[in-house]
């Protein structure tokens, strides 16, 4: 995926408001007459901020960084270059500006705030393995059509609040990153072992997920239940071809472009 303009990068917020619709591709058809109904205002005032015949009020654009999906950091990035183009005075554009730089300057230290290496506290495993939603949303963000909240409330059926606040969650426990308003997968690693007290509500959420999707009856779904009868030998043997088969798989996963997202529920067991 090509590397999208980030907010940090601009000193003028309308450049970076076409650069991001521009990166949409496709979907940006039409984007700003949706965000003109976000923030409740007419097409044609959307029309003139973008034509530099009038500016956004700052009530605007707060609101405008809560549709983009913004980080805080970003956030106040784009309220002061909201400011800059306001501002009436050289004086006062001098300083505002000077704001910005630190600004840029501070966001080239992001990365090295990650929690890349910080485990996840046990209250925020206990929500991710809530529901098979959190950990659904963060491996759909490794598609490049789905980067967006927006995206991501439709494809996952939500509305778009319910969603700015999930991903808010997996953005501050590194689980994924956002730039711009566009969302990907984070650094942050997630394994549920054994003894976990969280794998039980795990393997159940995905399971019951499974159970809703089969109503759909798509061909491209695949669900077998079957119960069996046979040898010891042979019920060995295929307890350990199972977990060959997984490792075989996951060697193949790392390398593999992200472009669909697939769930595999695997059961053997004795009854």
């Amino acid at each position: 995926m090509a590397n999208k303009k980030s907010v940090f990068e601009c000193v003028d917020y309308r450049k970076f408001l076409r650069s991001w619709v521009t990166d949409m591709g496709p979907s940006g058809r039409g984007e700003w007459s949706r965000m003109a109904k976000a923030l409740r205002v007419t097409s044609t005032m959307v029309s003139q901020v973008m034509r530099e015949e009038r500016n956004l009020s700052p009530e605007l654009a707060s609101d405008l960084c809560d549709y983009i999906g913004f980080s805080e950091e970003e956030a106040r990035h784009f309220l002061l270059l909201v400011d800059l183009a306001r501002a009436g005075s050289v004086s006062l554009r001098k300083r505002i500006k000077q704001q910005v730089i630190e600004s840029q300057g501070r966001a080239s230290q992001l990365v090295n705030r990650l929690k890349a290496n910080e485990a996840m506290s046990e209250v925020a495993k206990a929500r991710f393995y809530s529901d098979w939603i959190y950990s659904g949303v963060r491996n759909a963000t490794a598609l490049e059509e789905q980067q967006t909240v927006e995206r991501l409330a439709e494809r996952f059926g939500v509305e778009r609040a319910v969603m700015t606040e999930l991903v808010k969650f997996l953005v501050e426990n590194s689980l994924c990153v956002s730039q711009s308003g566009v969302v990907q997968v984070g650094p942050q690693k997630t394994h549920v072992g054994a003894d976990s007290p969280f794998v039980l509500s795990h393997h159940r959420n995905w399971r019951l997920r499974a159970v809703d999707v089969m109503r759909a009856k798509r061909e491209s779904d695949l669900f077998y239940t079957g119960p069996m009868s046979l040898s010891r030998a042979l019920a060995d043997e295929v307890r350990k071809r199972i977990p060959t088969f997984l490792d075989e798989l996951y060697k193949e996963l790392g390398p593999s472009k992200s472009e669909v997202v697939r769930c595999l529920n695997i059961d053997w067991f004795e009854y």
